[in-house]
């Protein structure tokens, strides 16, 4: 028990009540300090906050948990995993695959795999010799101890790869492929890496025109440059005549003509020469408008209420460089040949360029050339 409080003393002033609290307060907390002025308690530090943030996974990074292995520790860290190789001391970050890194992952874990002596046992199947009939007992034991090691060190390269691999992505691999190097990696290759001529334009268009002053280092630069060419090699895609041309025009048609642009990178058929013809209809369309708008009563008639409106987006595709009375997509009659031919090929694609492809198709097979266009030019000159 503590001292008790004697209130011997009349309260008849503030001071007196203020000692008195001061007392009270002794009594029920030793702890309290006697600072003279000022009463304070000693502040306990902060527990709630986390002591290890490495260990807190980002919102949606789906990362898997640790695996226990003593001569490939891994420990991940947001969205990197970092591997360690024992004997070496080295350690490397790899960012977790997901479905829009592929290319980088391949980079890092290739050098990874490549490292422990695992890289081979990705890239096929077991191709030696194995038991026959009439092999000496020898020769059998010897075959099959060869295929063993090669299933060993198979399913060494996939357990290196799974830790770096989100957990969305696992979901797709079957439990074959998490025991073999070669059918984990062929099976990712398949989902995941980017292929097709929309890929390699968008790719080859940002290698050519990289600018040596966007990187804040050298190293960074050359392996932007490096990670650039893994992609476009894994997009299996040729720089024949055809894309060289598209590939040139994608890279300087000016800012009018980019929705040419947008329309090959969702037309696998696209040629250079249907191409070539679409700049020159583009071209002629463009000019057509720019001489509309320099005729004020023309412009007046035709729904415009100043210049420049060749520019301004068109009423019906929400796209520029044409006039509403001349736009495709309200008017299909008007398109020429090789733009109706490319809407039926694209007409076959999923997604919203093949809708609106469709949409075109069918538009252009409800009405007829001869009594839109007359009612097109009676708006026009009305």
């Amino acid at each position: 028990m503590g001292p008790r409080l004697q209130l011997t003393q009349p309260l008849s002033s503030l001071w007196a009540l203020a000692q008195l609290l001061h007392k009270l307060l002794s009594i029920i907390n030793p702890n309290t300090q006697d600072t003279g002025t000022y009463l304070k308690t000693p502040r306990k530090p902060h527990t709630n906050q986390l002591e290890n943030t490495e260990q807190t996974p980002t919102k949606d990074s789906g990362i898997p948990s640790q695996l226990e292995n003593t001569e490939h520790p891994r420990k991940t860290v947001g969205y990197l995993v970092t591997m360690s190789t024992k004997d070496s001391g080295t350690t490397r970050q790899i960012e977790l695959l997901t479905e829009e890194n592929f290319s980088s992952w391949f980079v890092n874990i290739r050098a990874e795999l490549r490292t422990k002596k695992l890289w081979e046992y990705t890239q096929s199947l077991y191709t030696e010799d194995t038991p026959e009939e009439g092999d000496s007992t020898a020769v059998v034991k010897k075959k099959e101890k060869a295929i063993k090691d090669w299933e060993q060190k198979s399913q060494e390269a996939a357990d290196l790869m799974t830790p770096t691999i989100s957990p969305g992505i696992q979901q797709k691999l079957t439990e074959a492929e998490f025991n073999d190097g070669y059918l984990m990696l062929t099976r990712l290759r398949i989902i995941l890496q980017p292929t097709g001529s929309s890929e390699f334009m968008r790719l080859s268009k940002e290698y050519y025109t990289l600018q040596f002053k966007a990187f804040k280092t050298v190293p960074e630069y050359l392996t932007h440059i490096k990670v650039l060419e893994e992609k476009i090699d894994s997009t299996k895609v040729t720089l024949d005549t055809n894309n060289r041309t598209i590939l040139c025009l994608s890279m300087s048609l000016p800012r009018e003509y980019q929705y040419l642009i947008q329309i090959w990178a969702v037309t696998p058929s696209i040629t250079a020469e249907k191409a070539r013809q679409m700049v020159l209809e583009a071209s002629r369309q463009h000019n057509q408008a720019l001489h509309n708008s320099q005729d004020s009563a023309r412009v007046f008639k035709a729904g415009f209420q100043g210049k420049g409106k060749e520019k301004e987006p068109c009423d019906h595709c929400r796209s520029t460089g044409h006039l509403s009375e001349k736009c495709w997509t309200e008017y299909p009659q008007l398109a020429p040949d090789w733009y109706k031919e490319m809407m039926k090929d694209q007409a076959k694609h999923k997604g919203d360029s093949g809708k609106q492809a469709r949409r075109f198709q069918a538009r252009l097979a409800t009405t007829t050339r001869g009594d839109d266009f007359e009612d097109n030019n009676t708006r026009i000159s009305a």
